[in-house]
């Protein structure tokens, strides 16, 4: 074997299995084997044609909603905060509540920053030289 993580080459590797035996099988193994996969074919439906009604009523078992109102009172708090905000975005009745400064930190605008992103571009470059 090299030395290399003790990995064998492929001349070693056939050397090896060279020496190897076929393990033996038990008596009735092959057998059992055939049994087993007689069985199997045997639950196999004789037919691959499913019915287009039947396929179609299982899928509608399948994908019934459930009984409630657990989908409607799980959507009605989303429905609500996004009809308010676009009542309160689209009418301006919002800027009474925020002042500039609030906006500022929203939008994060503040005097000494710019919007451009050249600045961090270009620190970045320089960094990456460094």
């Amino acid at each position: 074997m090299t030395d290399d993580r003790n990995l064998m080459s492929d001349r070693e590797l056939d050397q090896l299995l060279a020496h190897a035996s076929a393990p033996p099988l038990p008596d009735a193994a092959r057998g059992r084997l055939l049994q087993r996969l007689a069985e199997e074919e045997a639950k196999r439906p004789s037919s691959n044609v499913v019915s287009l009604t039947e396929a179609r009523a299982r899928r509608a078992a399948q994908q019934a909603p459930s009984s409630g109102r657990l989908g409607w009172l799980a959507g009605l708090p989303l429905a609500a905060s996004l009809a308010l905000g676009i009542y309160l975005g689209a009418g301006g009745t919002f800027d009474g509540y925020l002042t500039t400064s609030a906006y500022d930190l929203i939008a994060g605008n503040t005097s000494d920053t710019t919007l451009t992103g050249i600045e961090d571009m270009e620190s970045y470059t320089e960094e990456s030289r460094s």
